[in-house]
């Protein structure tokens, strides 16, 4: 039975197509007993094809004088030699290929009427992909036939889920603003705590996908990552708003682009400062802002992956710089920076951004007192030019005494301005708002060519030089809203929280192809 031996008092059930076979008469199949048990044939289906002819482009050849009529229950098998016209007789007959002459009906209703055309039912000989689809789209559309009005996000979902052994759902938790945050950098951490199984990763995280609720694929960039601990990426969402989600998906077939310069089109420069040993600072936004530490700078620990720093008293010159010399140029009023800072010992009126190349050039500049002690940290100067030369300056002696940072730890810094009106922001909360007016123009015109530099004037001095560490430096000629500085910052400091991470149970099968 069906090629099984069947044994002496057991019972099989006969499915449909099924066959009984014995060595001493003919086999018995399914569908003959079927007709001969049916009583009633009301429900009958007559398929026929009725004087069929069809020929070939420029030839004679093809089926001619074709007619046959096939009733429910029957299981008809078309055989002949190759090239006898097999396959195009079943194309013909579902409705693939149009004969010549000839009508194909089903109770009498052709096969080109609307409300037939689903009733027909075709499996090519070959179960191969179709060469033209992705993967995904012969999963996908496979799936579409088979669960006919399932919505859209379930089909995508069950097919990923095929593809991928892991996946993870992300959810934003953290986010506490109102205002919906256009091309959002989210940091997410790929950690065993969190479920990350690295072993079925990529060596490099080369197949993580992600993508969103409609299953749109995300640009991402691995910041760091690290196979036997916890990894970091960059993943920019559209739209922040709490409580959106995305997902991630990997230890499968397919190496997804990550499109890492896309992350940061909310940006102009991005430096992750993530080289280690290299004078070379890549700028991630693809914008070729690229910049270079100074032969004194090393590289240590940042707050995630690595970071850059100039750790002896005395040494002269930033922990990097760039060749972005457009800061506070011309008419720009609108711009924003930050940066993570980590302060390892004093540094008297130690720069954390600016454009100056010496103690007395007239250009603009953001530093930080600490008084010569190293735990006594207090708010910034913020200036062009210097107060003496006739040029605009805010400092701690207007009566902004507050301890900002502490030594050996880090401490996030925002500075974002519009006309006339500066804000200053330490993790995330507004630390001083400066009411200022424009400086006359020399004191912007003399900054020259110079780039911006992080951590300490471009040239020598007596002082100047930030004596700690600087991590995730970025400038964009924006002014940032309240709520983009606290979730940078929030993200930042602690993205497990930012984003709530379920495990999604593993698939039953994952579907490898080559």
């Amino acid at each position: 039975f069906n090629d099984v031996r069947l044994m002496k008092g057991m019972f099989q059930i006969w499915h449909k197509s099924g066959v009984a076979k014995n060595h001493k008469g003919a086999p018995i199949y399914y569908s003959g007993v079927l007709k001969a048990y049916r009583k009633d044939d009301s429900d009958s289906i007559a398929f026929s094809a009725i004087d069929i002819n069809f020929r070939f482009p420029g030839s004679n050849n093809g089926i001619h004088n074709l007619s046959t009529v096939l009733h429910s229950g029957e299981l008809v098998a078309i055989m002949g030699g190759s090239g006898a016209g097999k396959t195009p007789l079943l194309s013909i007959l579902n409705g693939s290929l149009k004969p010549q002459e000839g009508s194909i009906t089903i109770n009498g209703h052709s096969i080109d009427e609307p409300e037939v055309k689903g009733l027909i039912g075709f499996v090519p000989q070959d179960d191969l992909l179709i060469e033209e689809l992705t993967v995904y789209q012969n999963l996908y559309y496979t799936a579409k036939l088979c669960f006919d009005g399932m919505p859209e996000d379930e089909l995508d979902r069950r097919v990923m889920k095929k593809m991928y052994a892991h996946q993870l759902a992300y959810q934003v938790s953290g986010y506490q603003g109102s205002e919906e945050l256009e091309d959002f950098p989210v940091l997410v951490k790929l950690s065993a705590a969190g479920g990350f199984v690295a072993a079925d990763a990529d060596a490099n995280g080369g197949d993580l996908g992600f993508v969103d609720e409609d299953g749109k694929l995300l640009d991402h960039q691995v910041d760091t990552w690290n196979a036997s601990g916890d990894s970091f990426v960059w993943v920019r969402l559209p739209k922040l708003v709490k409580d959106v989600k995305f997902r991630l998906y990997y230890g499968g077939p397919l190496q997804y682009p990550a499109y890492a310069n896309r992350v940061w089109t909310a940006y102009v420069g991005v430096w992750n400062e993530r080289q280690n040993g290299s004078l070379t600072i890549a700028d991630a936004t693809g914008n070729g802002i690229n910049g270079w530490s100074s032969a004194g700078s090393v590289s240590a620990s940042g707050k995630f992956g690595l970071a850059r720093g100039m750790r002896a008293t005395g040494k002269n010159g930033p922990a990097f710089q760039t060749n972005y010399s457009k800061l506070l140029d011309g008419d720009t009023t609108a711009y924003s920076f930050s940066l993570w800072v980590k302060p390892n010992g004093n540094g008297d009126y130690a720069y954390l951004v600016t454009r100056r190349n010496s103690d007395t050039m007239k250009a603009w500049g953001f530093q930080f007192r600490s008084n010569n002690s190293s735990t006594d940290y207090k708010l910034p100067h913020y200036y062009f030019g210097s107060s003496s030369d006739g040029g605009w300056k805010i400092s701690p002696s207007e009566g902004h005494t507050e301890t900002i940072f502490t030594p050996d730890a880090w401490a996030k810094i925002d500075v974002t301005a519009t006309t006339g009106m500066a804000y200053f922001y330490v993790n995330g909360i507004l630390k001083g708002t400066y009411n200022h007016s424009t400086p006359d123009a020399k004191h912007r015109m003399q900054c020259g060519t110079l780039g911006i530099s992080f951590g300490g004037i471009i040239g020598t001095g007596t002082h100047g030089t930030f004596n700690g560490d600087t991590d995730e430096c970025r400038y964009a000629p924006v002014t940032r809203s309240a709520d983009w500085i606290k979730a940078t910052y929030d993200t930042e400091n602690a993205p497990e929280t930012f984003l709530k991470c379920t495990v999604d149970p593993k698939p039953g099968l994952l579907i490898l192809f080559r």
